[in-house]
């Protein structure tokens, strides 16, 4: 089983409060494949979260990989991911 970076109970319900909006970018629609960078944390937050997805159905299982960075970070979103979840992470810039 793939780390998720989620609670233990999987849902990840308490990042929503802990991060502010959840956004859930849809790849090849809303966002390209490719990899992508956060200076961290917005302002007030000591971690964000992210998390790449095989459905945008909302379930634990959908996530193929998440973190919960509390600086810098990459990552790259493949093709065949189908969403990229984000919270609390300053803009994501592609390059």
């Amino acid at each position: 089983m793939p780390q998720t970076g989620l609670p233990e109970d999987g849902t990840g319900a308490d990042l929503v409060g802990a991060f502010g909006a959840m956004r859930t970018l849809v790849v090849g629609v809303d966002i390209q494949p490719g990899t992508y960078r956060t200076t961290g944390p917005v302002t007030g937050v000591d971690k964000c979260y992210w998390a790449r997805l095989d459905s945008t159905g909302g379930d634990a299982g959908d996530v193929i990989a998440a973190g919960l960075p509390p600086g810098p970070a990459s990552v790259t979103i493949l093709a065949t991911d189908k969403g990229f979840q984000t919270a609390g992470c300053a803009e994501w810039t592609k390059g």
